[in-house]
């Protein structure tokens, strides 16, 4: 299964080709988030979005119900007080059955590692991150077909996002399912995803698989605006002013490894 969109206009940004295959941990980097807005169903004015066999589904409402969990950390939550209770309107909003609630939210709850504590708490008095996580562990219970997150990272420390990261790889795994990260950080998209789609000055620049993207033709990135993960940007700044011939690399470690056999040699 997979999303093809092709040839969309969502607000300002243009020309939006691309696709989403199930099993696969996708990134979008962008300075306009607002591309997002194709899977909420919102502010697309041509093109096609083909799902499920069915040709043209912008314009279906319950399916981006029914088939799309959004996760943004920018949303508010309705003016209810403990968790417990923001949990009832949530299962309510999206028709999650009610008989064995309990059951399913301790069950979704101790799969993201959450205390039952809680669920006692006043929603206000929780932390963005916990809020994220509480989110995160009700979108499991409804079970989508497709995630899509928007800058999920920005609101967890460095131990929440090696946790995330696991999280949304097991996740991924599950036959049929489709997970979308939205970014404008490209350290997190790099580290995070296997195939990435940059989005800048309002077009499409580039699609591939992580690894080859940010190492290949990178001074095309960079005419064309695009952030780079700080160690492709440190390595191209070593090339440019030391003369030193290494490697574009993501993983840090691989960088320097990189530096200490070519200084090694010396």
């Amino acid at each position: 299964m997979e999303i093809t969109v092709a040839n969309a206009t969502c607000g300002n940004v243009q020309n939006i080709t691309f696709s989403l295959t199930t099993n696969q941990l996708t990134g979008i980097l962008t300075d306009h988030l607002e591309v997002l807005d194709l899977f909420r169903g919102e502010n697309i004015e041509k093109g096609t979005i083909h799902y499920k066999g069915v040709p043209d589904c912008k314009d279906d409402p319950l399916l981006w119900k029914n088939q799309v969990a959004f996760l943004s950390v920018f949303e508010t939550e309705p003016n209810l007080s403990t968790v417990k209770e923001w949990i009832r309107w949530y299962c309510y909003e999206y028709d999650i059955p009610l008989s064995n609630l309990d059951e399913v939210v301790a069950d979704s709850f101790e799969t993201m590692e959450l205390s039952q504590d809680l669920l006692i708490r006043k929603w206000s008095t929780l932390s963005s991150s916990e809020q994220f996580w509480i989110r995160l562990a009700l979108i499991t219970i409804r079970n989508p077909k497709v995630l899509i997150l928007e800058e999920p990272f920005s609101v967890l420390d460095d131990k929440g996002k090696e946790k995330l990261k696991r999280k949304l790889k097991r996740l991924s795994e599950k036959p049929g399912r489709i997970i979308l990260i939205g970014s404008r950080n490209s350290d997190t998209i790099a580290e995070t995803c296997e195939k990435v789609i940059l989005f800048f000055h309002h077009s499409c620049v580039k699609v591939g698989k992580t690894n080859e993207l940010f190492t290949e033709d990178v001074e095309s990135l960079i005419e064309k605006g695009v952030t780079l993960p700080k160690t492709i940007s440190f390595v191209h700044k070593v090339k440019q002013e030391k003369k030193i011939r290494l490697m574009y690399q993501i993983d840090i470690l691989d960088v320097i490894k990189d530096v200490y056999k070519h200084v090694s040699t010396k």
